[in-house]
C-alpha cells in the first residue's frame, strides 16, 4: 500500500517523509499519518508552502506599513515577515504602542481532480496573529486569532478540482482581540507578523477518523478515543498495535463507531522514559463491515506519569529529576519560524548537555520538535501561550483545543502549563482534564498550584526550604542565564541541594539561547533588546558559553570523581545518577596523554574498561586495568558515553606532580633593583616588591606591577625571572595572590597547560577539562557584544605554564603551585544598568597569579545569594608561592 506523492504547484515540499524509490510517500511523525490504498483510504498531504522555513515557497505579498510596504511583492512561506524584509521589528515589551501591521498574501494552486469525492481541509500551522482566509474569493471560515496554534477549515465547497485556485490569506499581526494581545504579544519575548509555520491541504475520505487521543499506561492499559469527520456508514473503528519493528503486539481491539473510545492490554510493553524513549504505533481502521473506510497511524509510548504529593515527579513509578531549561523557537535570520534542522540541533545540543528535560516557553513549538523529544528521549512541559497576561475564557477554550488535539499523543509531554507568571485563566484548567485522556497534571508557572511549587528564581535558601516542604518543588526558571551570570554559575550549589530534596522535581534553566535578531534594517546588527533577550546558555547561532560545558558535566548521569584519589594505583568510584539506567550499558574508555607547546594532546595509550552493573542512585568502582608505565604520562583521562554512543564527559586528571614546573637553572641576581641575564632586564623596588619594568634586547616589555608584600625576586642564569612571595587572606582580601599589569591592546593570544578553555568564576569551576589550550584575543562581551567564544579575558583555572603572546613579544609564566588561577586581561561586562547582577568587580591588575577568585550573581541575584560556593573562600590561611617569569623578544617569536 502507499500513499500519493502530492506536490504543491509551486514545487515539491514534502515534509518529514519515508520515499521509496517509485516516488511514494508514507507521512510520519506526530500527524496522524494515512495508509494508501487503491480505494482511497489514505489521508493525502499537499505542501501549498515550503516544508519549513528553510524551504519555503513564494507567494504573492502585501504589506501595509514599514519596509517594502505599499507594493505587491512576493514573500516566502512559512516565514516572519520581518526577516524578510518587510514591516517593522518590535520587541513585545513595546508593542503596546505600535499600530497593527496588515499582510495580505495570495497563492495559486492546482488541486487534482480525483480529490472530488473527497473532504479538502486547509490547514495553517501558525499565523501570528489574525488570520482571515478566502479561497476563491469565498471566505473559507471564522476569523482566527492566536499565533501558535494549528487551525483548519473545511473548503471542499469552495475549490475547482484539477483546475487552478486562489488563495488569499490577510494577516495583522496584532489581534483585534485584546486578551490575544496581552497573552503572546505584551511579553518579555520578540513578536512578529505573517504565516510562520507550514500550509498544506489535507484531502480525507468522505467519512474519516479526523483525530485520536491515546492514554497508554506502564502496565500495558491503551485506550485510545476517536473522534470522526465526514459522513457516512461506518460502523466500527479498529485498533492494531506496532512496536518499533513494525511487528503486531497484542489482538487487534473493535469498537462501535458510537462508543468513541477503544480500549485493550499489552503484557510487558517496554516503557517510554527519556533515558528510554520506546515507541508504539497504533494503526486505526474505521470501517463499515469488511470494508476499510479509512486508515491511519499515530505513534505514542507507554508510560505513566504522576505527581505525589510529599514525594515528587514518578515516571513509571520511578521518582526522576528534572535537567532541564525554557526554550525559545528562535533563530536570527528566521524569527519565530523553524526547520527540521534547527529542531535537530537543538534537541542534540540539548542532550549533548546532559539535559533530559524542555519546557516550551512561551507557547507550543513546532511539531517537528515534539517528535523528536519523542524519539530522542526529552520530559517535555507544553505550555499555552500568556506571559502574565492571559486569554479571555472564549479564545482560551479554542487554544487549549487545539494546542491537546495537535499534542496529546506525544509521550513527551508530562506537564501542561496553563500560561506563565500569571498569564493562566483559571477557567481553563478543567479542559486540559476533559481534552486529554491521560489526565496529565496542569502547572501554573512561577506559583503553587495542585501539588506543585513551581517558585520562580529562587535563591538558595528559598531553594533549601522549597526542597524540605510538602509541595513538589520544581522551578520552571531559575538560575537566570543574563549574560555571563547564572545557567552554570551556581549550578552546583542548587543541583546538590535539589538531589538531596526530598520533594524536589529538578528544574529548568533560564534560558536555551540568546533570542537575537539579525536586523538588515540596522546594517546586520544582533539585536537582543539590552538585557531583555540575552539570557542564554548559548549565542543566537548556538555558539556555546562556558556554561554549556559547566551543565554538561554538573548533569552528567555518570559521576567520577574531579579529583584522583590519594594513592590511586587503577581504580576510581563512580556513581549512577540516571534513574532508569545500569551503568553495564554504558561505555568507558581511558587515555594516557602526553602535552606539548601547543594546543591539543598525543594519545599515548588507550583501553576500553568494563563497565561496572551499577544500579540507579548507586555507587561503584571503574577498575582501569592500566599499564604499567601509567605513571610516566602527563594526564590520564576517562571517557563515559551512555547507550547510544554519546558522550557524557571526559574527566582528566593531571599524573606528574605541579611542582616540575619550576625551571631548572641557578641563581645569578638577587636583592638588586636591576637583574639581568643575556637580552633580559627586570627593574624591581627592593624594599616594596614592585616590579618597575622589563626591557628585552634593550626594547621595553610593558609588563609592571603594584607592591607584592613579602616578595623576593632573582635572575635564574637560565634566563627565567623567579618571584617567590606570601599572602595572608585576612590581609589581602581583594587579591589573593600576586597581579601585575599589561596593555591589553597588546595582547595577542594565549596558550596554557591548565583547565580550558573557558574562563572560570568560584561558582562556576566546573567543565573545564585539563588539557593544552590555546584563543587569540577578542574583546566579547559574553550575551552582549560579538559572541566569539572562548571569551579571552577571565580567570583559568589549575594553570602550570602559560604563554602570552603579545605585539612585544612572548612572556612565559610557570607556576609550580598548585589550585592556582591565572587571570588575563579584564573581562568586559555590559553597562551596569543592563547587567543585573552579573558585573563582577576586579581586582587591580589584568594579568594575575592567584589562589581565590570571585563568584559572579544572575539578573536577580547576588554571586552570595545562589549559594556557598559563592561565600566559601577556596583559601583561607597564610601561604607562600612562586612565579616564574620567562621573556622572547619579538623578533624570534614563533607563538610556542
Amino acid at each position: 500500500m502507499t500513499v500519493k506523492t502530492i506536490f504543491s504547484d509551486k514545487g515539491p515540499e514534502m515534509t518529514r517523509l519515508a520515499a521509496n524509490s517509485f516516488g511514494t510517500i508514507l507521512l510520519l511523525g506526530g500527524w496522524l499519518c494515512g495508509l494508501a490504498s487503491a480505494t482511497g483510504q489514505e489521508t493525502a498531504r499537499q505542501y501549498l508552502s515550503g516544508r519549513d522555513a528553510e524551504h519555503g515557497v513564494s507567494w504573492d505579498f502585501l504589506c501595509s506599513e514599514g519596509r517594502n510596504s505599499g507594493v505587491w511583492s512576493n514573500i516566502a512561506v512559512p516565514a516572519c515577515w520581518e526577516l524578510q524584509g518587510f514591516g517593522k521589528f518590535r520587541y513585545g515589551l513595546e508593542d503596546k504602542n505600535y499600530t497593527p501591521i496588515k499582510g495580505e498574501y495570495r497563492h495559486r494552486f492546482n488541486v487534482p481532480a480525483d480529490w472530488r469525492e473527497r473532504r479538502v481541509f486547509i490547514v495553517f500551522e501558525g499565523v501570528m496573529t489574525d488570520a482571515a482566509v478566502k479561497i476563491n474569493g469565498a471566505d473559507a471560515g471564522p476569523l482566527h486569532q492566536g499565533a501558535f496554534y494549528r487551525f483548519k477549515y473545511d473548503i471542499t465547497g469552495l475549490l475547482k478540482f484539477g483546475q487552478e485556485n486562489l488563495l488569499e490569506v490577510s494577516v495583522s499581526d496584532k489581534s483585534a482581540n485584546a486578551s490575544v494581545n496581552g497573552a503572546e504579544r505584551y511579553a518579555d519575548f520578540w513578536v512578529f507578523g505573517g504565516i510562520f509555520r507550514p500550509v498544506w491541504l489535507q484531502a480525507e475520505p468522505t467519512q474519516f477518523v479526523d483525530r485520536v487521543a491515546i492514554d497508554a499506561r506502564a502496565d500495558g492499559m491503551f485506550t485510545l478515543d476517536f473522534y470522526l469527520g465526514g459522513e457516512g456508514k461506518a460502523d466500527a473503528v479498529e485498533v492494531t498495535l506496532q512496536d518499533a519493528q513494525g511487528k503486531t503486539v497484542g489482538a487487534p481491539a473493535t469498537a462501535p463507531v458510537a462508543a468513541g473510545r477503544v480500549t485493550t492490554k499489552v503484557s510487558g510493553p517496554e516503557l517510554w522514559t527519556a533515558e528510554t524513549p520506546a515507541l508504539y504505533t497504533a494503526v486505526v481502521r474505521l470501517t463499515r463491515g469488511a470494508t476499510v473506510l479509512h486508515e491511519l497511524k499515530q505513534r505514542f509510548g507507554f508510560r505513566t506519569i504522576e505527581i505525589r504529593r510529599g514525594e515528587g515527579l514518578f515516571v513509571n513509578g520511578q521518582r526522576v529529576m528534572l535537567k532541564g531549561v525554557c526554550h525559545h523557537v528562535a533563530w536570527p535570520t528566521l524569527g519565530r519560524s523553524s526547520s527540521d534542522r534547527i529542531a535537530q540541533l537543538d534537541v542534540g545540543l540539548l542532550q549533548d548537555m546532559n539535559m533530559n528535560a524542555v519546557r516550551m516557553s512561551h507557547y507550543p513549538p513546532d511539531e517537528a520538535f515534539l517528535d523528536l523529544c519523542d524519539e530522542k528521549g526529552l520530559y517535555v512541559l507544553d505550555e499555552l501561550t500568556g506571559w502574565q497576561h492571559k486569554y479571555d475564557t472564549e479564545v482560551g477554550r479554542q487554544h487549549v483545543k487545539e494546542m491537546i488535539s495537535r499534542d496529546v499523543n506525544h509521550p513527551s509531554i508530562l506537564i501542561w502549563d496553563n500560561g506563565n507568571e500569571g498569564g493562566w485563566n483559571t477557567n481553563l484548567d478543567a479542559d486540559f482534564a476533559q481534552l486529554d485522556p491521560q489526565h496529565r497534571a496542569v502547572n501554573h508557572p512561577w506559583a503553587k498550584f495542585g501539588s506543585v511549587d513551581d517558585k520562580h528564581y529562587p535563591d538558595y535558601n528559598a531553594l533549601v526550604k522549597g526542597v524540605s516542604g510538602d509541595l513538589v518543588y520544581m522551578p520552571t526558571e531559575f538560575l537566570h542565564g543574563l549574560y555571563d551570570g547564572g545557567a552554570g554559575a551556581g549550578l552546583d550549589d542548587f543541583w546538590n541541594a535539589m538531589r538531596g530534596g526530598k520533594v524536589s522535581a529538578g528544574g529548568f534553566l533560564w534560558v536555551f539561547a540568546d533570542e537575537g535578531v539579525l536586523r538588515h534594517d540596522l546594517t546586520n546588527e544582533m539585536d537582543v533588546k539590552g538585557n531583555w533577550a540575552p539570557d542564554g546558555i548559548m549565542g543566537p547561532y548556538r555558539e556555546k558559553e562556558a556554561s554549556y560545558y559547566t551543565i554538561k558535566q554538573i548533569w552528567s548521569p555518570v559521576q567520577l570523581p574531579g579529583a584522583l584519589p590519594t594513592n590511586f594505583a587503577g581504580t576510581l568510584p563512580v556513581e549512577n545518577h540516571y534513574e532508569f539506567t545500569s551503568l553495564s550499558k554504558c561505555s568507558f574508555i581511558w587515555q594516557l596523554r602526553r602535552f606539548g607547546q601547543s594546543a591539543g594532546f598525543e594519545t599515548i595509550s588507550t583501553g576500553a574498561i568494563r563497565s561496572p552493573d551499577v544500579i540507579p542512585g548507586q555507587s561503584g568502582i571503574l577498575n582501569l586495568d592500566l599499564p604499567a608505565d601509567w605513571k610516566t604520562a602527563d594526564a590520564l583521562a576517562v571517557t563515559a558515553r551512555n547507550p547510544n554512543g554519546q558522550e557524557l564527559w571526559t574527566w582528566v586528571w593531571p599524573l606528574q606532580a605541579q611542582a616540575k614546573m619550576a625551571p631548572i637553572g641557578s641563581v645569578i641576581a638577587g636583592g638588586k633593583s636591576q637583574l639581568k641575564c643575556g637580552e633580559t632586564e627586570a627593574s624591581v623596588e627592593v624594599s616594596s616588591g614592585q616590579l618597575l619594568g622589563v626591557k628585552i634586547g634593550g626594547k621595553d616589555f610593558s609588563l609592571t606591577s603594584g607592591p607584592i608584600p613579602h616578595a623576593k625576586w632573582t635572575m635564574l642564569d637560565s634566563g627565567w625571572l623567579k618571584l617567590e612571595y606570601s599572602v595572608d587572606p585576612a590581609v589581602q582580601t581583594n587579591l589573593v595572590g600576586v597581579a601585575f599589569d599589561y596593555p591589553e591592546e597588546k595582547m595577542l593570544k594565549k596558550t596554557w597547560l591548565g583547565d580550558g578553555p573557558y574562563r572560570v568564576w568560584r561558582n562556576r569551576l566546573k567543565g573545564q577539562p585539563f588539557g593544552v589550550w590555546e584563543s587569540a584575543y577578542n574583546a566579547t562581551e559574553t550575551g552582549f557584544k560579538d559572541w566569539v567564544y572562548p571569551e579571552f579575558a577571565g580567570y583559568f583555572a589549575n594553570v602550570r605554564w602559560m604563554k602570552l603572546t603579545t605585539t612585544e613579544g612572548v612572556l612565559t609564566i610557570r607556576i609550580p603551585d598548585e589550585k592556582t588561577f591565572v587571570r588575563v586581561g579584564t573581562p568586559k561586562f555590559p553597562p551596569a544598568k543592563l547587567a543585573g547582577k552579573t558585573v563582577v568587580q576586579m581586582p587591580p591588575g589584568n594579568l594575575a597569579v592567584v589562589r581565590d577568585i570571585p563568584p559572579i550573581g544572575t539578573k536577580f541575584h547576588t554571586a552570595a545569594q545562589i549559594g556557598p560556593q559563592a561565600t566559601t573562600p577556596l583559601v583561607t590561611a597564610p601561604y607562600q608561592g612562586t612565579v616564574y617569569l620567562r621573556f622572547e623578544p619579538a623578533a624570534t617569536t614563533t607563538g610556542k
